[in-house]
């Protein structure tokens, strides 16, 4: 009797063991990949329906929505002041008396947005 005909089959049963063992951590890393970009791409889709469900952009409403709260992380320290700060165009209005002046923050944010989705490779 050869000795590789009894080494061989046990270093591969070994070897298919250990193999073995990695392969649900694999998978389970793989499915939380998953779940994380199909739990991002819900929430862009819900901060977009709300832009379009509320044509008027209201600041007070939208800063204590839950879609802002989650949002607020990711959004950059001028666009979170725009948003929160409710004298930003106010004092504007007041010096020039110009209501054109009055500027929304929704280009900004959808702009965010986008950069979001590309940081996050969404698209």
């Amino acid at each position: 009797m050869d000795i590789w005909n009894i080494i061989i089959p046990a270093i591969t049963a070994v070897l298919g063991y250990i193999i073995g063992s990695f392969k649900p951590i694999i998978d389970w890393q793989i499915e939380k990949r998953k779940l994380k970009r199909e739990s991002r791409k819900l929430f862009i889709k819900e901060v977009r329906d709300y832009f379009k469900t509320n044509k008027s952009f209201n600041r007070v409403a939208f800063a204590e929505t839950v879609i802002y709260i989650n949002l607020k992380r990711h959004l950059s320290k001028k666009l979170i002041e725009e948003i929160e700060d409710p004298f930003v165009n106010t004092i504007n209005v007041i010096v020039t008396g110009d209501l054109t002046k009055i500027k929304t923050p929704v280009p900004e944010l959808m702009k965010e947005l986008r950069d979001l989705e590309e940081k996050w490779e969404l698209i």
